[in-house]
């Protein structure tokens, strides 16, 4: 009964470290129960009697679960880590400030990190003034990041990243790419879309003068 139960456990739950303390109680009790009832001759199992059971029982080394298991605790929130670039890219002053982010996380960006970021670009330029190297950089990266995870990416962030790239496209012409990007998405995926965010696409699309026939047919 007990090899039983722990092989069962083990199988399926033995890589957490705090999980094989339980099993062994569990093995524990039940020998203790075996002794009092059957008059049984058991000691409790030491740990590396219970370890040497626990590798017999299922055949393979009980540090790789935990090493995998540790791993993960030390893996970063992506979730909290999109807030807080989120929050910086807020909370810029200067489309050069936004601009230095793009290209330090933009491999990281999630798409409300992408739509955030073209939005902060569009209301922190200067209008009339083409945009600088570094300015005009960062849109190539951010169309490049929409355009490779547009078919992934959420319609309300897709419809707000095409809304600035529109209005940035009279200073920076790639940007008319990333309302190009939005707008096939669109098209597939148009009952997805609010009817602000898909009046905001059409609006970019034929605002920017990007090719997106599908777009106004989708409509």
């Amino acid at each position: 009964r007990v090899k039983s139960f722990v092989n069962a456990t083990h199988s399926r739950w033995a890589g957490a470290p705090s999980t094989r303390l339980l099993i062994r109680k569990k093995v524990n009790l039940s020998m203790k129960a075996l002794q009092k009832g059957e008059g049984l001759q058991v000691r409790a199992l030491n740990p590396e009697a219970f370890e040497a059971a626990m590798q017999a029982i299922d055949n393979k080394p009980p540090t790789a679960p935990r090493a995998v298991a540790s791993q993960k605790r030390r893996s970063p929130n992506s979730k909290f880590r999109h807030i807080k670039l989120n929050q910086k890219l807020t909370s810029a002053v200067s489309s050069r400030e936004v601009a230095a982010l793009v290209r330090r996380h933009v491999q990281e960006f999630n798409d409300v990190n992408v739509s955030t970021a073209m939005v902060r670009l569009q209301r922190l330029s200067v209008p009339g003034q083409a945009p600088g190297a570094e300015e005009a950089e960062a849109v190539a990266m951010l169309v490049a990041r929409l355009e490779r995870g547009a078919g992934d990416y959420g319609p309300q962030a897709l419809a707000n990243a095409a809304h600035a790239a529109a209005k940035l496209s009279a200073l920076s012409p790639r940007a008319a790419a990333a309302v190009e990007a939005v707008g096939r998405e669109a098209a597939r995926r148009a009952d997805q879309f609010s009817p602000q965010g898909l009046g905001m696409t059409v609006w970019a699309c034929a605002t920017s003068g990007a090719h997106s026939p599908l777009v106004f047919e989708a409509v």
